[in-house]
């Protein structure tokens, strides 16, 4: 619950649009924490990365379809275009 309130507390649906702009304007000054959202959401879960970790072997047919599918990549490179 504690997570569902903080994650609310800063979305859209719950700020004004003015609220929502500023804190957007602040988030993205951040360069580094955008490129870390890059590289683990839009780049890394799509190849054998230096980072990437995976239950083995219970996870091994999950992220070997996930690299090997070329409509997800291609989506998530779109996504982070309008990232």
């Amino acid at each position: 619950m504690f997570l569902a309130k903080i994650a609310f507390s800063t979305c859209g649906l719950h700020l004004s649009g003015k609220h929502m702009r500023r804190n957007i304007s602040e988030w993205s000054l951040n360069h580094d924490m955008c490129g870390l959202q890059e590289q683990v959401v839009f780049t890394d879960p799509y190849f054998q990365a230096k980072f990437n970790r995976h239950t083995s072997p219970q996870l091994d047919d999950i992220v070997m379809d996930l690299r090997t599918n070329t409509s997800i990549k291609v989506i998530m490179r779109s996504s982070l275009q309008l990232y």
